[in-house]
């Protein structure tokens, strides 16, 4: 439960069950926004329904636990803000977890927060996205490394990489797909359809 304050009003025990630190800022955003359009006669705004639609919302991939043995997170953080989110994320709530990421984007985004994420990284696999816009793994984990401070394989093949790292997971570790909504749910699609 949290409680949060717009320009406008205070709202009081909130419930949001999408995880991540920039989950609540969204809130906030979209609260305000509802008060916007509710003071332009575009519906209403009530403290409980307030309540009953951010206790109602959801966005799979979105530091969101898929398995916990071994431990896979799918989140398809791919902005410097989103990315800050779940490094704060992964330090908070899982902080005795070595990360191996899976990573892929699309090539308009900008890397600008991938190298203080994957500082913790045990490994880390570049690969290319579903997308006409992907940027190749290669392109990816070119420099990513020497940015990041750790080295980056690269695997065209996303469900294969993700095969690879799945089968490979220390007991410490787990596995972090994300880099992009794209890459995230051609992982949902391929191995977990029954979330989907």
């Amino acid at each position: 439960r949290f409680h949060l304050g717009t320009w406008r009003r205070g709202y009081t025990s909130l419930v949001l069950p999408v995880p991540g630190h920039g989950s609540v800022s969204s809130a906030a955003l979209a609260l305000g926004l509802a008060e916007v359009l509710a003071e332009q006669g575009i519906g209403e705004l009530t403290g409980a329904i307030a309540r009953r639609a951010l206790s109602a919302a959801r966005l799979p991939g979105r530091c969101q636990v898929v398995e916990e043995s071994p431990m896979v997170l799918l989140d398809g953080a791919h902005n410097p803000a989103a990315l800050a989110g779940l490094e704060r994320t992964l330090a908070e709530f899982f902080p005795d977890r070595a990360p191996v990421f899976l990573l892929g984007l699309v090539a308009d985004k900008d890397r600008v927060g991938l190298p203080g994420l994957l500082a913790r990284a045990r490994r880390v696999v570049a690969t290319t996205v579903e997308s006409p816009r992907a940027m190749s793994a290669a392109d990816l984990a070119s420099g990513l490394g020497e940015e990041a401070g750790c080295s980056v394989a690269c695997d065209a093949d996303p469900v294969a990489a993700f095969d690879r790292l799945h089968r490979s997971l220390a007991p410490d570790e787990m596995l972090v797909v994300t880099g992009s909504f794209y890459l995230v749910g051609q992982i949902f699609r391929e191995r977990y359809p029954e979330m989907v």
